[in-house]
């Protein structure tokens, strides 16, 4: 085999499928008969040089005369040339665009720089102005974020690119101010679980201001309404609160809330709305609402005082069972006439009146039902006792003009003797006498004995 052939062949190597060239160089015997096809190819009688100079028939019409395989070569190499040509001069004509690109990028984080050096400049000098100076600066500052969150449409791209600039300026200086406006739903919310009710008050009172001086930012009345839903748990929660055991203190703060928020704060004109913005501390309360919210909520925690104590009831302890119930009622109807006078101070006319009314009457009824059940199911030496408690109470409630005596006597007059009942009035009236008289000996020897 010459020479020649294996040059041949090597050249061709790299020109080879990967599988073809592998196999070739594994195996001896594929790479001898590779070569003796091309020594074959080579040595054939026809002089025409076949892998070197192949024609090509002519074409029938006879325009066109065949090529070799070199001139072929030598025309995709010219077709590549024209194509490298065509891409380096597009990407020539496309060099202007990416430059300009990249000056606008630099341009935009110039731009950037100056806004936020402006900025650093502005709240540097901030700190040392006097209060006057930064009240002043405050209301131009407020008519500038006000007029930033109104939707403005720009006529050109210039002044669309002026106001951008302008707008971003503006956003950067009062960024702390926006914020804290944006945060007061979410501060209300944690104000409201946390249990701080006070300063959830605040919060809406203040939205309240902003939402009348800035009626006709959209923003501002969306913070107002995410505000309220905040206020509505929390009236909702307080109001839970009501049917709980509290003290006086603890449920006149949570009326005192309930005033100044939520469906029982309503203001109606402008005038009210001018009072309103003047001074924070002026509210136009409904009233109604809150009292029968009230009452209602209390004499439903009452009935849950009562039910608690139905377990004695049933194991056979009936004479404690209706003392008990009689402390509850005494102890807790006084306690919500007196704290509801201190909550409504001003407020005594006959539909207030009817509604305490109502409120006693309800619970002196339920009271003479329990009566009337366990009554005949106690003994006849704890029955005196039973009575004299009944009076205390209604002597108790008498001091706040809750006295029902009337009503007890025309409920349970199947159970209760009036003779009976007349009789233990005057042994208490007694009672009281001759208590008040020890007293009064009793201080009256306290003087000698100091004198």
């Amino acid at each position: 085999m010459s020479n020649s052939t294996e040059l041949l062949l090597e050249t061709f190597w790299n020109e080879l499928p990967a599988d073809v060239a592998v196999l070739l160089e594994s195996s001896d015997a594929y790479k001898n008969e590779a070569l003796n096809c091309l020594n074959e190819l080579l040595n054939q009688e026809d002089n025409s040089e076949t892998l070197l100079s192949t024609n090509v028939r002519p074409s029938l019409d006879g325009g066109e005369s065949g090529h070799t395989l070199i001139e072929q070569v030598a025309e995709l190499e010219s077709s590549q040339r024209n194509l490298e040509a065509q891409i380096k001069k597009t990407v020539y004509n496309n060099l202007d665009k990416s430059l300009d690109l990249n000056q606008t990028y630099r341009d935009c984080v110039s731009m950037f720089n100056n806004d936020f050096v402006e900025c650093c400049e502005f709240l540097s000098t901030n700190f040392s102005k006097s209060d006057e100076s930064i009240e002043t600066e405050q209301k131009s500052e407020e008519s500038s974020w006000k007029d930033l969150l109104k939707s403005q449409h720009p006529h050109s791209k210039h002044d669309q690119f002026q106001e951008t600039k302008q707008s971003s300026s503006i956003i950067l200086q009062n960024m702390d101010s926006i914020m804290d406006i944006l945060e007061l739903p979410a501060l209300a919310n944690a104000c409201v679980k946390t249990g701080h009710y006070a300063e959830c008050v605040e919060i809406a009172s203040h939205v309240r201001r902003l939402s009348i001086r800035y009626s006709d930012i959209d923003i501002i009345q969306k913070v107002e309404h995410d505000v309220q839903l905040e206020i509505r748990e929390m009236v909702n929660g307080l109001i839970r609160l009501l049917n709980t055991d509290l003290r006086q203190s603890s449920i006149i703060k949570i009326a005192t809330y309930l005033k100044r928020i939520g469906p029982f704060q309503k203001t109606t004109n402008e005038s009210e709305n001018n009072a309103l913005l003047q001074n924070k501390n002026t509210d136009a309360i409904n009233n109604d609402l809150l009292q029968k919210i009230f009452l209602k909520s209390r004499y439903q925690f009452i009935l849950n005082e009562l039910e608690v104590l139905s377990p004695l009831k049933k194991s056979n302890s009936t004479d404690k069972y209706l003392k008990r119930c009689l402390e509850v009622i005494r102890e807790h109807c006084f306690q919500t006439i007196v704290t509801f006078e201190s909550i409504f101070p001003n407020e005594s006319g006959k539909a207030v009146n009817n509604l305490l009314y109502s409120f006693i009457k309800s619970l002196i009824l339920r009271l003479c039902e329990i009566l009337k059940e366990g009554f005949t199911k106690i003994e006849e030496s704890s029955k005196d006792g039973l009575l004299l408690q009944l009076i205390y109470c209604s002597q108790s409630l008498g001091r706040i003009s809750g006295d029902f005596n009337l009503v007890i006597l025309d409920q349970l007059d199947d159970v209760i003797d009036k003779e009976n009942w007349c009789a233990i009035l005057k042994k208490q009236r007694e009672l009281i006498k001759s208590l008040s008289k020890n007293m009064n000996e009793l201080n009256m020897g306290k003087k000698s004995i100091q004198t």
